[in-house]
């Protein structure tokens, strides 16, 4: 059977990658065999006689292990197909394509061959909402306008990533790539992306590191890198800025922050600030100790998202009357939204009996937009 060309499966389009990663780039792809789009993502040129130990291709090799084994994770990005292809350039237009869909044992014991070949590793996951990616949220942040997280959504994303690690540290995944870019979040769930700086710690190639600390990683660099921005609408490290990074860069990204200013957001309560504080300096032996104060904190705020802490009536009700309202603020936004598209579409027209009344409209309706309560 001939191998097929590139684009008769696929055709990348659009760079969607916040920033150039070291080992990849990612493009918004159609799959032409189901007719919707994928997150394609393809070995930097540069990279494919990139040294002896092939680290980068041994990364998409890896990364393409973790997901299956999350697959049944609903915080983990899925993975569609894995494979090969030959074109050498940075946006891939041409040339052939081995495509494996979910056969992640035989891409990994294909990959040197096709290495020696100067063929390119990639993968195809699923494509995320970009208004749904926290970086992209908060990166409007500055000193005219700070947005945040409601404390409510906080506690429900942080809930999630913990049980997330409870899957992936039970099985010695660490995920360590902690930042904005790479978590999405759509008002109830969590995804997230990018697992190719993890690492799988009963490897042989990381079997000599420190399981602990890496683990401790991942709640100190996510109460750092995430929950404060998202609970203050401040960078920890000065301002929002894209991130690319590898390995190494992204174990120690963090690693200079050493206290975390909360003054700026009075109306966050004491409890909040202290499990995030407690988190940042590693107060936290384990997963299990952050998981349980985590939950005290969603306790006083009136959620039960365990079964071991039981709010008060009182906080109970608080909780869920918050829970209406920012249910409403959303369908509000949205329906503000849908007004500035529209009044857009009316100026468009160039009707000049109608042209004044809607740039009129436009202009209040643009207002309320830019007061929005959420990011």
């Amino acid at each position: 059977m001939p191998t097929p060309k590139l684009l008769d499966l696929y055709k990348p389009e659009l760079p969607i990658d916040f920033a150039k990663g070291y080992y990849a780039r990612v493009y918004s792809a159609i799959n032409v065999r189901v007719g919707d789009r994928v997150a394609f993502k393809v070995l930097r040129p540069e990279h494919t006689h990139n040294g002896k130990e092939g680290r980068e291709y041994q990364a998409f090799g890896l990364e393409a292990r973790l997901l299956q084994h999350l697959s049944r994770c609903p915080t983990v990005v899925k993975l569609v197909d894995c494979g090969f292809l030959s074109d050498k350039h940075d946006l891939p237009a041409s040339g052939h394509i081995v495509s494996l869909g979910l056969d992640v044992a035989a891409f990994n014991a294909e990959m040197e061959d096709y290495r020696a070949r100067g063929w390119r590793p990639y993968l195809c996951e699923t494509l995320m909402p970009e208004p749904d990616n926290l970086f992209v949220k908060l990166r409007e942040n500055g000193r005219q306008r700070r947005r945040r997280l409601p404390t409510e959504d906080v506690l429900a994303l942080a809930w999630q990533y913990t049980k997330l690690l409870e899957k992936a540290h039970k099985d010695d995944i660490v995920y360590l790539d902690v930042k904005l870019e790479h978590f999405y979040w759509d008002g109830e769930t969590l995804c997230v992306i990018d697992w190719n700086s993890s690492r799988l710690l009963s490897d042989p190639a990381s079997q000599n590191e420190d399981s602990a600390v890496h683990k401790k990683n991942d709640i100190r660099n996510f109460a750092v890198g995430v929950l404060y921005p998202i609970l203050t609408g401040v960078s920890p490290l000065g301002q929002f800025r894209e991130m690319p990074s590898n390995r190494d860069a992204a174990e120690n990204r963090y690693r200079a922050v050493s206290a975390l200013d909360f003054d700026m957001e009075p109306s966050l309560s004491p409890n909040l600030i202290g499990l995030v504080r407690n988190a940042a300096d590693g107060e936290f032996a384990n997963l299990l100790q952050f998981k349980n104060a985590l939950e005290t904190c969603a306790s006083d705020h009136g959620w039960n998202p365990g079964s071991t802490r039981h709010p008060s009536e009182s906080a109970r009700r608080a909780w869920e009357a918050t829970h209406e309202a920012m249910d409403a603020i959303r369908r509000a936004q949205r329906d503000l939204q849908l007004a500035r598209e529209a009044l857009q579409k009316a100026m468009e027209q160039g009707d000049p009996h109608l042209d004044g009344e809607a740039e009129r409209l436009f202009g209040q309706v643009n207002k309320l937009w830019e007061e929005r309560v959420l990011p």
